[in-house]
């Protein structure tokens, strides 16, 4: 005879002790044999609640440290992303279908052999996957993303599937570029200060040069007319001068 199955119905059941559990109720009819049951449900229920809460815990932090996860099925060319990733690339998950190559289409031209390269490598060297590199979005910015992989491998060593997190360091990358730029400007006003500076010395130097010149040059008149007051039997005029030009130890021993 026809067998009629009616959709099991949820309900929660009070115990003696207080507590709740789900029960899924159900039944079944043969035409000979009238069947129900209970399914209890209120660990899978618990469990499913815990791994809910987990997963969005997991995503919030994510999306704190701009770090997504993701995997790639070698055998089948799929690629999984969490959330993160896709709010990093910027790709709308319901759009997308992913794969390997679908991927490198988003990675930023000029980047894009040497991340191809660098994977593949990866899996023949078998060692971790380590690279930096940029993603160019549809409205021109530039974004940068460092990822690090690992490749599970069989028994042959036939790469299986790779784990990898992509880690978004754009402003990382933007405050490393400020840095650099402050640090060159700094430098530049360094040198044309010393520049500034040498040829103030230089300046200096010569106006010194100048000036000892001009000072030996008084010197030597002012004695040149002590000479020629005692050829007429005068007192030097500028005793100080000849003092200062020949100490008194010096005159003694003359």
């Amino acid at each position: 005879e026809e067998q009629t199955d009616i959709e099991p119905i949820e309900a929660v059941v009070t115990c003696k002790d207080g507590s709740e559990k789900i029960i899924s109720w159900g039944f079944i009819s043969t035409g000979q044999v009238d069947c129900s049951f209970g399914l209890d449900l209120t660990d899978i229920r618990k469990a499913n609640e815990v791994l809910r809460q987990s997963e969005r815990r997991l995503s919030e932090a994510q999306g704190l440290a701009h770090l997504g996860n993701w995997r790639l099925d070698l055998a089948n060319n799929i690629l999984e992303w969490s959330d993160e990733v896709f709010k990093i690339f910027e790709v709308d998950k319901e759009l997308l279908p992913l794969s390997y190559e679908s991927f490198l289409e988003l990675v930023h031209p000029d980047d894009r052999e040497a991340v191809d390269q660098a994977y593949k490598e990866s899996l023949k060297n078998l060692q971790p996957y380590d690279i930096i590199h940029r993603l160019l979005m549809k409205d021109g910015r530039i974004k940068y993303v460092s990822e690090h992989s690992e490749t599970h491998f069989d028994t042959m060593q036939k790469p299986l599937y790779s784990i990898g997190t992509v880690h978004d360091i754009t402003k990382i990358k933007q405050a490393e570029e400020q840095l650099n730029e402050l640090n060159r400007s700094l430098e530049k006003r360094i040198a044309e200060r010393t520049e500034e500076l040498e040829i103030t010395n230089k300046k200096l130097e010569s106006f010194n040069e100048v000036m000892i010149e001009r000072e030996m040059r008084v010197v030597e008149m002012k004695m040149e007319v002590n000479r020629l007051c005692r050829e007429l039997d005068r007192e030097p005029i500028y005793p100080d001068t000849e003092r200062a030009v020949n100490p008194p130890n010096q005159e003694s021993k003359s």
